[in-house]
């Protein structure tokens, strides 16, 4: 979980300034490529296809969510702006970002909407937390990942 924590710090925090790194969204408003929410299960399927591995970062609500970026990110300007951008999402809006780790990339994929966060980092990395991906796994897991935008 510690390695998902810095996943989500560098992808979000260090990625405003790169806008290379984020991949898409559902948001139309966003200045990046646009992806329809009914096209968002081809796409994550297609990263899936991509990594090794996953880490299963669902289940949070909103509070929850603040809580884990107060006790993990010391830029107090950055962090109220982004809780802001989380606490305004009303309809369920998707976003990809990706990330060189050092050690090799990562995707973040983020799912917000209105009292839920969801996020699922793939990676090549192993960690003690991360499920193998695979083809005789990727039905079960399309499964889950639905049950996410509900």
């Amino acid at each position: 979980m510690k390695r998902f924590k810095l996943a989500f710090y560098f992808l979000v925090f260090t990625n405003t300034v790169f806008g290379q790194q984020w991949l898409w969204s559902t948001d139309r408003d966003a200045n990046i490529r646009h992806v329809p929410l009914d096209s968002v299960v081809s796409e994550v399927l297609n990263i899936y296809e991509m990594y090794d591995y996953y880490i299963d970062g669902a289940g949070f609500n909103k509070q929850n969510f603040f809580e884990l970026l107060e006790s993990t990110i010391n830029d107090s300007d950055s962090l109220e702006d982004f809780k802001k951008l989380i606490d305004e999402t009303e309809n369920l809006k998707v976003t990809a970002f990706r990330a060189n780790l050092g050690e090799g990339s990562a995707v973040l994929i983020v799912i917000i909407s209105k009292d839920h966060i969801n996020m699922i980092a793939f990676s090549n990395i192993y960690d003690p937390s991360s499920i193998q991906t695979g083809p005789f796994r990727k039905d079960k897991f399309e499964r889950w990942f639905k049950s996410l935008l509900n």
